[in-house]
């Protein structure tokens, strides 16, 4: 039914892209149209044919996952609706143009392609040793958690989001000099919030396997249902709207995982909890930064903020309807093209390109090399500076701006570099999912572990792939400690 779902959605917009070609006066806008149908339809096929040749654990792949998470809620969802509310690309309309656009999709189409191909070769690297690894006695095999390491791992993470809080540098909600001050505890509070989804998913799919086995689960529930509520209130007062809706998504996970039932419910759940989300954390960063609250060093003056932000909200005076607001946010068509316009007529600075490309081939030093030890190390963060210097708000100095993975790529090295950046992007996705998550619940936590990279590819290519070669370590002890010891019993389904 889900896969049916996904199938309907790319054949649709495929449809309604490839007619709205045919209705359009302008020869530009029917290519970018035809261009978006063919992105569609390619996509499509890839998926359709994966998933014809793979067992249920496929449906986890994170090739398949990138593919409808990142290229097509990222590129072709926002660019179909612009047929609908031409405002969610015309924004940009003084940075890039509809050729830039289509630009955009057709660099964008490659790296599909180039990430695919990756992928299927990394299959291929990984067989001669995959039978090694699935006999590798500190793979944890069995999904049974060990529970007092587990919930400790939550605790702990509660005690870091308040220390975090405490210190100012929560979220949104905290402030520039204080995360500057407090950039080795921030990489510490990283991993924490990691181990904290970590044990929440574990926690969660041993409540959904006990209550599969017909077992009494009334405690376990409560105790879930009870962080469940804690993770979305941190989430909220963080200030970031992924933070809301993660926790929805490791409860659909975890139900397919212990289960391998695909709940239409708790994603229906996901999706209302993205739009209550738009709704909450855009009025509490706007009272944020009018209020003065932005660096509060205390839990509570968050809640009351988010609490007063809604009673605040002034009436909105915006005439964009709410779901192309929604649907903007998730648009990398228009970021792309706006850094793809950049490159060719402005040029990119070599410095920036430089520091960009060292970020990529410098990442496994700086994944291991502590900050003690390397007191030049640098964070190689971007969005700031794309949002002053490639969008031109040079008065905002607060606000990060993501431009998506294939315009770092191609500031890299152009077409070639998203080619390569993409291509190795699949052979990791391969190496991590087909080797590891394949090879018992332990590597399926490793691989959990990795997901931001693998499959929603952050803007910052670079110090994502920094932070992925840091947790896989850090995640291969967490799940020997984390899991109970190996019974014939507990073995992880295929």
């Amino acid at each position: 039914m889900t896969q049916f779902a996904v199938f309907a959605l790319l054949i649709g917009t495929g449809c309604v892209s490839a007619v709205g070609a045919i209705i359009v006066e302008s020869e530009s806008t029917a290519v970018f149209r035809l261009v978006l149908a063919l992105f569609a339809f390619y996509v499509f096929c890839e998926c359709r044919v994966y998933i014809s040749r793979s067992d249920d654990l496929g449906l986890l792949s994170p090739v398949l996952l990138a593919s409808f998470c990142h290229f097509f809620l990222g590129y072709i969802l926002p660019s179909v609706a612009t047929i609908y509310d031409p405002w969610i690309l015309d924004r940009f309309s003084l940075l890039a143009s509809t050729d830039d656009q289509t630009k955009a999709l057709l660099i964008s189409m490659l790296a599909t392609f180039c990430m695919w191909r990756g992928y299927y070769l990394g299959r291929l690297l990984i067989g001669p040793i995959r039978h090694q690894l699935r006999l590798t006695v500190s793979l944890r095999k069995g999904l049974r958690p060990a529970l007092i390491p587990v919930i400790m791992l939550q605790a702990l993470y509660v005690v870091l989001v308040l220390i975090a809080a405490s210190r100012g540098i929560f979220g949104f909600a905290g402030s520039g000099e204080a995360r500057q001050a407090n950039v080795d505890f921030l990489e510490i509070l990283n991993i924490g919030m990691s181990g904290g989804a970590l044990s929440l998913f574990l926690l969660l799919t041993h409540c959904f396997r006990v209550r599969a086995e017909g077992q009494s689960a009334v405690t376990l529930s409560v105790l879930c249902a009870s962080l469940l509520f804690v993770s979305v209130a941190f989430g909220a007062i963080s200030g970031f709207k992924s933070q809301i809706v993660m926790p929805f998504v490791l409860l659909t996970m975890a139900r397919f995982v212990a289960t391998r039932q695909i709940s239409l419910v708790y994603i229906s759940l996901g999706f209302v909890a993205m739009i209550l989300a738009y709704n909450v954390i855009e009025p509490y960063r706007v009272y944020l930064n009018n209020n003065s609250v932005v660096g509060t060093r205390d839990v509570g003056t968050l809640f009351e903020a988010l609490q007063q932000s809604k009673e605040d909200q002034p009436l909105d005076e915006n005439d964009i309807p709410l779901g192309s607001q929604i649907i903007s946010r998730f648009d990398l068509t228009g970021m792309t093209s706006v850094g793809l316009a950049h490159a060719t007529y402005i040029g990119v600075d070599p410095e920036i390109s430089s520091r960009m490309g060292e970020s990529i081939y410098l990442s496994p030093i700086l994944a291991f090399v502590p900050r003690f030890l390397w007191s030049g190390k640098q964070s190689y963060s971007t969005g700031v500076w794309f949002n002053q210097a490639i969008i031109g708000k040079l008065d905002d100095a607060t606000t990060s701006v993501g431009m998506g993975p294939v315009t770092f790529l191609y500031f890299v090295g152009g077409v070639a570099g998203v080619a390569a950046g993409f291509a190795l992007l699949g052979i990791l996705q391969a190496l991590i999912f087909e080797g590891l998550a394949r090879s018992g619940a332990g590597g399926l936590i490793i691989y959990l572990s990795a997901t931001t990279m693998l499959v929603m590819i952050p803007s910052d290519f670079g110090p994502a792939l920094t932070g992925t070669l840091r947790i896989i370590p850090i995640a291969f002890v967490a799940q020997y400690l984390l899991l109970a010891a190996d019974r014939p019993s507990g073995r992880f389904p295929r």
